[in-house]
């Protein structure tokens, strides 16, 4: 009986799920049904006549409104009198774009054609099941126009910028494309391919969000808006860690700072050995993304290391000079052409901090366009020991210089001696 009730189970179960199967529509449907609500989006050099950038875009409005990501048209923002945008669409027909508004946090941006189109793309606001089939157009490179199928593979919460995971593979030039259900309902912004039939999406509330306010904002400057929106941005996130105990973990003899909120990745190694004179052990964590201002420049991101340095055979002197070597090489990567941002300006001093003897350094360096925002280094050396320290470096990127003094100095504090 128990047998005859698991086949009778499956066999019902074979059945709806042939049943829903056959109600899913063809991508050939959807794709006659949607070609002409997606566009593609090329960004072009005025002076050679050559396109510097591809993507897509969607219609989302009878007035003309199209979505995209910011980083398909960051050109425009920073460039504006170099650079164009025209549109392409699937009968071939073209024409100019002018930039309306954009959120460079979570890479979107509001484009307007000069046609009016009487169909448009209606955005979902509400959650959608993990699992659920959605379908994703738009242009990769110069290929056409193509739509590919995929699932829902729900919302990566742990991040600084909410994103939905495509269990689908995008392909380059699809970004600013819209992924949607069976019934045309957007759900995300076609925004980044991970591979391995892996992708992310923009939710579409963030889109929503940008339309009601591009409605709502006075005119302002797209580099003025962009300052603005990277302002409030790096004090929602540094305030929070700066008003919460930062966590710490322990390092040899000190306690650091730690993984310091569930959107960064840590690690750690060991490169002692018996053929070297010394031992390195290390720690660091870093955010997993950042803010792509443009192709040269990103920001909105935090890092530090740890480094912990001993020898049993070296003496005082050749550990010192080895030690010293270690932390001028302590370098922590940034990104930025001399149009972007100034040169590292730096201050050097000795403190004592919790009963530890530091050797400070503070950098900063100003953004040329975003006014009000740095990138800041700080690096520090405990010089208590003839035989063992710790160094520990730390950037923040696109942050005002008062987050950054507060949030340096919460790091510095949190760094103890525990013998």
């Amino acid at each position: 009986m128990k047998r005859f009730l698991s086949v009778l189970l499956c066999a019902l179960f074979s059945a709806i799920s042939i049943a829903e199967a056959a109600n899913q529509p063809t991508t050939d449907a959807l794709l006659d049904q949607y070609q002409t609500l997606v566009l593609q989006v090329k960004i072009v050099n005025i002076a050679s006549g050559k396109k510097s950038g591809l993507g897509s875009g969607f219609f989302v409005q009878k007035q003309g409104y199209i979505v995209t990501n910011y980083h398909v048209i960051a050109d425009l923002v920073f460039q504006p009198e170099q650079f164009q945008a025209y549109y392409v669409q699937a009968d071939g027909s073209s024409g100019t774009l002018e930039v309306v508004s954009f959120d460079i946090v979570h890479d979107l941006a509001l484009l307007k054609a000069n046609v009016q189109n009487t169909d448009y793309f209606d955005l979902n606001p509400e959650p959608v099941q993990k699992g659920v089939a959605l379908y994703s157009l738009g242009y990769p490179r110069d290929l056409g126009l193509v739509l590919l199928s995929g699932y829902h593979g729900g919302l990566i919460r742990h991040t600084l910028y909410e994103k939905i995971h495509l269990l689908g593979s995008l392909h380059k030039g699809m970004s600013g494309g819209p992924s949607f259900t069976a019934e045309g309902l957007v759900v995300g912004v076609n925004v980044a391919i991970s591979g391995n039939q892996s992708s992310f999406l923009v939710p579409a509330t963030f889109v929503l969000d940008m339309l009601a306010q591009a409605h709502q904002d006075n005119p302002i400057s797209l580099l003025d808006l962009a300052t603005d929106q990277l302002r409030q941005n790096q004090a929602r996130y540094l305030g929070s860690l700066i008003s919460h105990p930062m966590k710490v973990t322990s390092l040899g003899p000190y306690r650091v700072p730690d993984k310091l909120a569930p959107y960064m990745r840590c690690w750690g190694s060991d490169t002692g050995s018996e053929q070297r004179t010394y031992r390195v052990i290390e720690q660091s964590c870093a955010t997993k993304e950042d803010i792509f201002l443009n192709a040269h420049h990103i920001s909105g991101t935090i890092r530090f290391i740890h480094r912990l340095i001993s020898s049993e055979q070296l003496s005082a002197f050749p550990f010192y000079a080895l030690y010293e070597s270690e932390f001028r090489h302590l370098v922590m990567k940034t990104e930025g052409r001399a149009e972007d941002v100034s040169r590292f300006q730096c201050q050097e001093n000795f403190i004592v901090n919790n009963g530890l003897h530091l050797k400070i350094v503070f950098c900063a360096r100003g953004y040329k366009k975003f006014l009000g925002l740095y990138d800041v280094i700080v690096k520090a050396a405990t010089v208590d020991h003839d035989d063992s320290g710790l160094q520990t470096a730390l950037l923040l990127t696109g942050v005002s210089f008062n987050h950054a003094q507060h949030f340096a100095k919460k790091y510095l504090d949190s760094i103890t001696w525990q013998p």
